[in-house]
């Protein structure tokens, strides 16, 4: 929010992490948005001669003349009277007491009871989040009439954001430290994104950290992709070019597969207790084991299995933690080499998956991981 006279520019927020350039531009885009949107809205409908006694029908009267204004209605007055007349017994004119409050300060509920809290338009935006909607859409007024801007904003929307080289080591402990949060597409997306947020800045702080959280269990626990693979993945085809990230993505996919986790390093650190968690499910050093694909189902079964626990128990968790923070350390060794134009691919369909390929080309999708994972071997 920002706050504007005529000698000073006052910006209160609450990203410290913004540049001062950054800051005015925050600050200029929501003072034109309250100037050009929010004031012709309101002369529109005009909101500053009446309030409701409850606050469920006002939220419904809005939603309806916000959807409307956004789905680009010519006859929106006609369709405001409307409204109005449907809720008409929900109304009380008070023109004197609205009209009173200094219109910087109308920006709260008046503490009552909930029956007779009154509601101000910006207190509507602000909880509603149309306010988010439409500051994003870029709504232009005028002549009576609403229609959606001809575009969206420029940077957010292009891919890529660009990178800066992160530190694998402290990506591996916030991988393992996120994981206790909300498991593994969780853990690796965000130790990545929020590095990226420090270190770039731009779009990627507008990315909410719960985006991936859905990854868990390999996708909503249907044990495909694993979460960890996921979550990086993600960060990369944000970071760089489709063609690249499809590059470094398939190389993080093939150390996955050819990998022995969890890695040694991940290891000493639950042994020596440099992990940033201070409760480990496990402090012991933990079975390795290599799944041959890229598989959540696949890739903690075969681990329960060559270290002869169970799927559910505490130790193949701590695992899948471990695991978490080693795929995020090893996107950002890949991100910062292909940076840095060091990088070099090295995993290669095997002899097996190529031979299969070559026999069933007309009838399966070309694939890079191990068939015989799935299938039997077959002359």
């Amino acid at each position: 929010m920002s706050t504007l006279s005529i000698e000073t520019l006052w910006i209160v927020t609450t990203s410290f992490s913004l540049s001062a350039a950054e800051l005015r531009e925050e600050a200029h885009v929501r003072w034109s948005i309250e100037k050009n949107v929010f004031k012709k809205l309101s002369g529109l409908v005009k909101m500053k001669r009446f309030h409701f006694k409850e606050q469920r029908p006002f939220f419904s009267l809005l939603h309806i003349i916000c959807g409307a204004l956004m789905g680009n209605f010519c006859t929106v007055r006609f369709f405001v009277v409307l409204c109005i007349t449907l809720f008409y017994n929900e109304l009380e004119y008070d023109k004197e007491v609205i009209m009173s409050i200094p219109n910087t300060e109308r920006t709260e509920y008046q503490e009552e009871s909930p029956r007779n809290k009154k509601v101000t338009r910006r207190a509507f935006l602000t909880k509603t989040g149309i306010g988010l909607g439409i500051a994003a859409g870029a709504l232009s007024l005028g002549g009576g009439k609403l229609f959606a801007a001809q575009g969206r904003s420029s940077t957010a929307d292009k891919l890529p954001w660009g990178y800066a080289p992160l530190d694998p080591e402290r990506v591996r402990k916030l991988g393992h430290q996120n994981y206790y949060e909300e498991a593994c597409a969780y853990g690796a997306f965000t130790a990545l994104l929020h590095e990226l947020q420090d270190k770039v800045g731009g779009p990627y702080r507008n990315i909410p950290s719960q985006l991936l959280r859905y990854g868990h269990g390999g996708i909503a626990g249907w044990g495909t992709v694993c979460g960890a693979l996921n979550g990086a993945a993600a960060v990369i085809n944000m970071a760089f070019a489709s063609k690249h990230a499809d590059t470094i993505i398939s190389e993080l996919f093939g150390w996955y597969s050819t990998t022995a986790l969890p890695t040694d390093k991940a290891n000493r650190y639950a042994v020596q207790g440099e992990y940033l968690v201070s409760d480990l499910k496990s402090d012991k050093r933990l079975p390795q084991s290599v799944a041959n694909s890229p598989l959540c189902h696949v890739s903690a079964s075969v681990w329960a299995k060559e270290a002869d626990m169970k799927i559910d128990s505490a130790e193949r968790s701590e695992r899948c933690g471990r695991l978490t923070g080693d795929t995020a350390a090893r996107a950002v060794e890949l991100m910062n080499a292909f940076y840095k134009g060091t990088f070099t691919p090295v995993y290669a369909v095997s002899n097996t998956t190529e031979g299969c390929l070559y026999c069933h080309s007309g009838h399966i999708k070309g694939a890079k991981q191990e068939c015989l994972e799935c299938h039997e071997k077959h002359d």
